[in-house]
């Protein structure tokens, strides 16, 4: 099998069995080197390669097991898109399973026709292609197009406004065309291990749709285009050289005539061909929330961080890459706490911006750029690399952590050349048919306080995606049950940060993690909330919630610290939470709290429903749920 195969059966499995045969793809890249919008800055292009460690100047390939990702845009606004265009094909093709174009905005657009950012010099490199005999049919639609005659004026304004090379470049961009089709094959998205690759952004709606079906569909939509617009064009609707704008209007205007006539002559199938041409206006390729021009990650970070988190965890990876937007000052920018990169430098030669690439590796993310780069993040292991680290790693250190009711310990561990800290707890206390009483807190029947509920508040959380509550496994240390939890390292407690009178820039980030804190306690009954078992990450402004081993009693009712307040919650935690059902939760709870527990948080859960409901009738939705 050479490269070229084996590179489309890679893609077609991607298509067919979406993100585990991606992942599985990933396995290869172990380093992996993402390149934004070059706009036809060839120069750009090979001086990244070579910046990056991928090819030599001689451009031949030096990059061993590294993956090249672009992320599109090669085309348009620059002289040289059809050199840049050939050298990617070329990569691709000597290097296919190491190399990943995708599509762009501008890509597609070319394809349809949208010429309204082709530069002169990118037709001028087609001229020598072009016949004679298709630019006179050409200057035919022309004078069809005016209703004129011909004539020295018209003939210039025709040479204005297609110049040399205009059909050729049309011809090569076409679906069956050398450009196209190569194009065609190409992903809007793509998602290598923990990480989705996309042009202009990803919506939650996409995601929830699956990677497989968004890249099926903005291919499939692209070719119905190009088809829809060619029976159109044949049967007199429209003319070849309307506008990607001006053939949607005249096909409106034609459409509309027919239908207020009846259409008693009109081919139905022609009927339906200009209807579905028409509904292409939303099409995937064009829409401004879809794959190819989506800029939700430029936007309000507090605004829109919980919506990301959700469209993370819907399209299963850790964070977004994408092009099409220019960051601030022109270099790489790292959004909503290492979880989007926004690489888009300005490359091409129409802007006055720089090389760049982002570096991938398996422990950090790197901005590359000329002689020089930059270290963004550290990549965070997964949830399951956690859960493998706590439960296996070997115990380098533990210690007394001096703080806490329940005595907890602090940890040093090894795995896979990674050192990490954990935290261990093993208080297990279950006091049944009794009454405990405390110096500080209300009297409590039935008193728990266990190290399983650890687990069983981190599990919770991830299903209902809020990725607040650190990763707990359980493990005997020294022959002592107990949970091991991860640590938060760089993290300051509420009380340390009300001193220090450290906050956000924008302090909804406090408000409505706080807001959401207090929904899940009030959920599972945690009792044990306090000032110091509330951590923020000043890096990032994320708060992490610790200490669990006080939940899931069996009262039924609000905690006082909830009931009666208004709080404001993201859509999908109300969701995610009014769609809770114990035989459910015994599954995802594993068996670590008991069928009353159960009962019990799902009575809780019934009442939080109804005050948050109460509070919309008050107050309307936009003010509770956002």
């Amino acid at each position: 099998m050479n490269q070229r195969t084996g590179h489309w059966l890679l893609r077609l499995a991607a298509g067919l069995w979406g993100l585990a045969a991606t992942a599985t793809l990933a396995a290869d890249c172990p380093r992996i080197v993402a390149v934004g919008d070059l706009h036809g800055g060839v120069d750009a292009f090979r001086q990244i390669l070579v910046e990056s460690g991928l090819t030599d100047a001689q451009r031949a390939w030096v990059g061993e097991d590294s993956c090249l990702v672009q992320l599109g845009d090669l085309v348009d606004r620059g002289a040289d898109s059809r050199q840049l265009l050939d050298q990617m094909m070329a990569l691709e093709h000597a290097r296919g399973e190491r190399v990943f174009p995708l599509l762009g905005n501008h890509e597609a657009m070319n394809i349809v026709g949208d010429l309204r950012y082709v530069s002169p010099g990118e037709f001028a490199a087609f001229a020598g292609e072009e016949t004679t005999e298709e630019r006179e049919r050409g200057y035919l639609a022309f004078l069809d197009m005016w209703g004129g005659e011909s004539s020295p004026e018209l003939r210039v304004r025709f040479d204005e406004q297609f110049p040399p090379g205009w059909f050729a470049h049309r011809r090569a961009f076409a679906p069956e065309g050398h450009y196209g089709s190569w194009l065609l094959e190409l992903p809007a998205v793509l998602v290598l291990g923990e990480t989705l690759f996309v042009h202009g952004g990803l919506s939650l709606d996409d995601a929830t749709r699956g990677i497989q079906a968004v890249n099926t569909a903005v291919v499939q939509q692209l070719r119905d285009y190009a088809a829809l617009r060619s029976r159109l064009t044949e049967a007199g609707v429209l003319n070849p050289l309307l506008s990607f704008a001006d053939a949607f209007t005249i096909a409106d205007l034609w459409l509309e005539a027919r239908q207020a006539e009846g259409a008693p002559a009109t081919d139905p199938a022609l009927l339906q061909a200009a209807g579905d041409f028409l509904a292409l206006r939303q099409a995937d390729f064009v829409r401004e929330d879809g794959p190819l021009w989506n800029r939700d990650l430029a936007g309000d970070e507090a605004a829109y961080a919980s919506t990301l988190e959700q469209t993370l965890r819907a399209a299963g990876v850790s964070r977004i890459v994408v092009g099409h937007t220019q960051p601030d000052e022109l270099r790489i920018s790292a959004r909503f706490g290492n979880r989007a990169y926004l690489i888009d430098t300005g490359a091409g030669p129409a802007y006055d911006g720089r090389v760049s690439a982002l570096e991938l590796t398996s422990s950090t993310i790197r901005a590359i750029y000329a002689g020089e780069s930059e270290l963004l993040a550290e990549i965070p292991l997964s949830d399951e690399q956690l859960e493998r680290l706590l439960a296996t790693g070997r115990v380098l250190s533990i210690e007394e952590i001096g703080t806490g009711i329940t005595k907890p310990k602090k940890m040093e561990l090894e795995w896979e050349g990674r050192k990490h800290k954990a935290a261990f707890k093993y208080v297990h206390i279950q006091k049944s048919g009794e009454l405990t009483r405390f110096e500080r807190a209300p009297t409590q029947f039935n008193f728990s306080d266990s190290y399983k509920y650890e687990r069983a508040a981190y599990l919770l959380d991830r299903h209902l995606g809020m990725n607040m509550i650190p990763v707990a496994v359980f493990r005997e240390i020294d022959g002592q049950p107990g949970a091991v939890i991860d640590w938060i390292s760089h993290a300051v407690n509420e009380q340390q940060r009300r001193e220090q009178k450290l906050k956000p820039d924008d302090p909804r980030l406090i408000t409505t993690q706080r807001d959401l804190m207090q929904a899940f306690d009030a959920l599972i009954l945690n009792t044990d909330r306090n000032l110091a078992n509330q951590l923020w990450t000043p890096a990032d402004w994320k708060l992490h919630l610790i200490d669990h081993s006080r939940s899931f009693n069996l009262i039924k009712k609000l905690p006082k610290t909830f009931e009666g307040q208004t709080v404001s919650l993201p859509r999908w935690f109300y969701d995610a939470v009014k769609q809770l059902e114990q035989q459910k939760l015994e599954q995802v709870l594993e068996g670590l709290v008991s069928g009353a527990q159960i009962k019990a948080l799902l009575a809780r859960r019934d009442k939080m429903m109804k005050q948050i409901d109460a509070d919309i009738a008050r107050y309307g939705e936009s003010m509770v749920l956002y």
